[in-house]
């Protein structure tokens, strides 16, 4: 069954159980998701078209799904050196995914800051939030993986890149959050 048929219950009850995947990057997707099921309504409470919001939630839902796939395939052992790589590769691409996918999610949630009246923000705030911890995890899985499995790889390097993006974006949400008041917010 898809992701998209679940309650959140069978979502938490996959997560808990003590098996490696679903782990902290389908975790993480799920909650870049979330991040843009909120940007969406901020977009249609202030008339903004959110049609591209709304492929990037369903994209984030997919590849928390992919990637708990690709882990499985991982980790599995195989005597093709050349499938192993190529599935490594497979695992941290979708990693790579969304964590720009989160980080699109962060930005756009500071592009609507502007554009929304002050009650609307805190919605925004907790999605650039939410879209950060997707993308860490995912920074993580890649960092994790390609250390452990494939450290002659680029993939540090990708790691890198994105985390100090991800350190920017968290830059961002700071002075987002000292520019634009929120008043449902004490800080």
């Amino acid at each position: 069954m898809a992701i998209r048929d679940w309650t959140i219950v069978d979502l938490l009850e996959v997560i808990r159980q003590p098996k490696p995947a679903w782990g902290g990057g389908s975790a993480g997707a799920v909650a870049g998701a979330m991040a843009f099921a909120l940007i969406e309504k901020i977009s249609l409470i202030a008339k903004i078209d959110a049609n591209e919001l709304t492929s990037l939630r369903n994209n984030l839902l997919q590849w928390a799904e992919d990637d708990t796939l690709a882990y499985q395939t991982m980790i599995k052992p195989s005597g093709d050196s050349s499938r192993s790589i190529q599935n490594i590769n497979n695992s941290l691409e979708i990693s790579a995914k969304i964590a720009e996918g989160c980080l699109s999610g962060i930005q756009t949630s500071g592009d609507l800051m502007a554009l929304v009246k002050p009650g609307l923000r805190a919605d925004l705030f907790v999605a650039a939030h939410l879209c950060y911890t997707g993308c860490y995890s995912a920074v993580a899985n890649i960092k994790t993986n390609a250390e452990r499995l494939y450290p002659q790889s680029d993939w540090l390097d990708t790691c890198r890149h994105l985390g100090r993006r991800l350190d920017e974006a968290a830059g961002n949400i700071h002075r987002w959050m000292v520019h634009y008041p929120v008043s449902e917010i004490c800080y």
